[in-house]
């Protein structure tokens, strides 16, 4: 079997990294789409999905990490160097993909208010969550997407484009595997994936990328903790 792994092409490689790690989400987006009252209803993020959420991306995660090292990857090639001070630069990550987030934000609605009527049509109404709950999604969805959309997807296509078009195509599977938020994928995913992207492409240092998500997503639930 390991022979017949570490001979597959390229192309079958990155096949098999982001479909198996983000084609569920995929699938569960597009039925979404399918489903009138399922775009943009962020209230099905219950406790019991965050919780499925956690048991698909762990063994998941390290079943894609044993094949990529298999294939020749390392954490070291992912850019995951850990320290206090690549903590510290996540701190400003996220701060700076935050403020993109509010300032794409401000500036679609006041351009066009039709967008700012959807984000207000939109049930987001998530249903309450245990501490217990945010923080481990808050630690384990950062690690296992910004392992896969960002460190991986970026360092194949760079080695094989360019920067630019890596960060595009990062920030596109984002999206898509977020479309079922409805309009407030477009205001929130794409200028905090962009961000993280581009600095990734820039520094190839990935723990920063996921401490900014990790705090992203931790400030967007822990309001609902009840």
């Amino acid at each position: 079997m390991r022979p017949y792994l570490q001979a597959l092409p390229l192309a079958a490689e990155f096949a098999i990294v982001i479909l198996g790690a983000f084609g569920i989400f995929f699938l569960s987006t597009f039925l979404s789409l399918l489903s009138a009252t399922g775009v943009g209803n962020v209230g099905t993020f219950s406790g019991g999905h965050l919780i499925s959420v956690i048991a698909y991306e762990v063994p998941v995660g390290a079943a894609l990490l044993a094949f990529l090292r298999v294939r020749g990857w390392s954490l070291e090639r992912l850019g995951a160097r850990f320290g206090a001070v690549e903590t510290l630069v996540g701190f400003a990550l996220a701060f700076l993909a935050l403020l993109a987030v509010y300032a794409t934000f401000c500036a679609v609605t006041t351009a066009l208010p039709a967008a700012a009527q959807a984000v207000a049509n939109a049930d987001v109404t998530p249903r309450g969550f245990g501490l217990a709950t945010v923080i481990l999604i808050s630690i384990i969805n950062p690690i296992f997407e910004e392992t896969f959309v960002c460190g991986y997807t970026i360092t194949v296509l760079k080695e094989r484009a360019d920067s630019p078009t890596a960060v595009t195509i990062s920030t596109a599977i984002r999206l898509l595997y977020h479309l079922y938020q409805g309009a407030i994928a477009f205001f929130g995913i794409v200028p905090f994936g962009f961000v993280v992207a581009w600095w990734y492409a820039r520094t190839g240092r990935l723990w920063p990328v996921i401490v900014a998500h990790a705090l992203a997503d931790f400030i967007a639930l822990v309001g609902y903790v009840s």
